[in-house]
């Protein structure tokens, strides 16, 4: 699966299982009210969840997807093709289709860290072995970090 593979994912989700996808379709007047997922989806732990938006946004009016962290809220409504991945934990919502129609593919991933804090140091920290072996002065601090994020796996893994 072209998601499970991806380095965003990979490095996001650090995922063991994708539980099986479903298509959504909101049409006029249609909404999803705030939840949070469930903490099993066909057999998988639910730790990330993921929306994948199928129809341009100029396509529809309203139907943006709504996340609230304890910190922030943010809204989505991307071109097609585009996925945003989160914590599944996390309150969400899709706000009222008012014309048009909406389609998104949506699923969940188990992931092989089970804590999301744990998960979200793992993916800042992905970011700098990228950075750093850039430039052959830093490889042998790429090296390193690279491999201080996979003794953190290890370590948080389950």
């Amino acid at each position: 699966m072209a998601i499970y593979s991806h380095p965003v994912v990979q490095a996001f989700a650090i995922p063991r299982h994708i539980g099986r996808p479903i298509i959504n379709r909101y049409e006029t007047g249609m909404e999803y009210g705030l939840h949070s997922d469930g903490a099993y989806i066909h057999d998988v732990r639910t730790d990330v969840a993921f929306t994948l938006f199928l129809d341009e946004p100029d396509s529809y009016q309203g139907g943006e997807l709504v996340i609230a962290t304890t910190a922030q809220t943010f809204t989505f409504k991307l071109p097609a093709g585009s996925m945003v991945l989160y914590s599944a934990g996390e309150l969400h919502r899709v706000t009222p289709v008012t014309s048009g129609g909406r389609n998104a593919v949506v699923g969940w991933v188990q992931s092989r860290i089970r804590d999301a804090h744990q998960r979200e140091i793992i993916a800042k920290l992905s970011l700098v072995p990228r950075v750093l072996s850039q430039d052959e002065k830093y490889t042998e601090l790429a090296t390193q970090s690279g491999q201080c994020i996979q003794d953190l796996i290890r370590m948080w893994g389950d």
